[in-house]
């Protein structure tokens, strides 16, 4: 069991207090959007909350939460225990009257990733194709991020370009093979109504990428955006900058594959800081991650732990 709590305070409680009515005692849910160390971003209804946590969180992860206090420049939650609720996952394929099994719960992990709904003939097609063409977990990622833009997998050649497509988001494909696969993401997406809009664009051999779960109905504000730039070091590897714009400044998160690359760039850290306000740019808080990242998509928020109706088609 975790024990531990979440501060609220600054300008985040400012919008708290105008947007939400807390009391003590009240029980509240919330999706944790970004973590840098302690410092993370909390998404509570439709509002997006600056806090401190003195416990590790995941991004992606839902929380549920007790209102300890409330004051005039601080509010405490308290983070409710978790461990005993049975996997989101698990519900959903019991209720559609199907045996639980770890890639079944893998594809509805993917759909609920996408906003898509649930059902047992889509997870037949999927389990069918995935087994047809053996399929790894990665390119069944795929599958479902295609059939959310309205694209359909239906034959051997279609495998064929969802095999290089997985090569293109690894970067392994030649920058004029690149081109075609960049013009169909921005074409493709244009067409998406809600669930996860991707955008992106060469830079010599890097990649920059805007990812957005607002509809294309929808005007783009930063709030609503983040960048994602792979950069491609011959000397530290593939690198990854996430930023996003929070409270009128600046959030940029770096991900490096070793910590050897970590301990380098966190002694050159403050020039990456010197250059952005040097742009004229506000800048918060700038760190430096260890981790496996193969791809943009790795930076979408998995499914939340909730089950929620909309997600979940009888």
């Amino acid at each position: 069991m975790r024990a531990g709590g979440i501060r609220i305070g600054g300008n985040s409680l400012n919008r708290m207090q105008q947007s939400l009515s807390l009391r003590k005692g009240q029980v509240v849910k919330a999706q944790v959007m970004d973590v840098h160390g302690s410092k993370i971003v909390l998404k509570i209804g439709t509002v997006l909350l600056n806090g401190e946590s003195q416990v590790p969180l995941q991004q992606g992860e839902t929380l549920r939460l007790t209102v300890e206090g409330v004051a005039d420049k601080l509010v405490k939650l308290k983070i409710s225990p978790e461990e005993d609720r049975m996997k989101p996952e698990s519900i959903m394929l019991a209720r559609l009257g199907i045996k639980p099994r770890q890639d079944l719960e893998n594809m509805v992990q993917q759909l609920l990733r996408f906003r898509m709904p649930v059902d047992a003939e889509l997870l037949n097609s999927l389990s069918t194709m995935a087994r047809l063409y053996d399929l790894p977990q990665e390119t069944l990622l795929l599958v479902v991020w295609l059939k959310s833009l309205g694209v359909a997998v239906t034959s051997e050649e279609d495998v064929r370009e969802l095999k290089n497509l997985a090569r293109f988001f690894k970067g392994e494909l030649s920058e004029t093979e690149e081109e075609r696969f960049f013009s169909f993401l921005n074409r493709s997406e244009t067409t998406v109504l809600g669930g996860y809009n991707l955008y992106g664009w060469p830079l010599d051999r890097h990649h920059l990428y805007l990812l957005t779960s607002r509809s294309k109905k929808e005007r783009l504000a930063p709030e609503n955006c983040t960048l994602i730039l792979k950069v491609a070091s011959r000397v530290l590897g593939d690198l990854w900058f996430k930023i996003n714009y929070l409270d009128s400044s600046l959030r940029v998160s770096v991900t490096c594959v070793a910590k050897e690359c970590r301990d380098v760039l966190q002694r050159e850290i403050g020039l990456l800081q010197q250059g952005l306000q040097a742009a004229g740019y506000q800048v918060g808080q700038v760190d430096v991650k260890v981790r496996d990242v193969q791809t943009v998509f790795d930076f979408i928020p998995g499914p939340d732990r909730e089950i929620a109706g909309v997600n979940f088609k009888v």
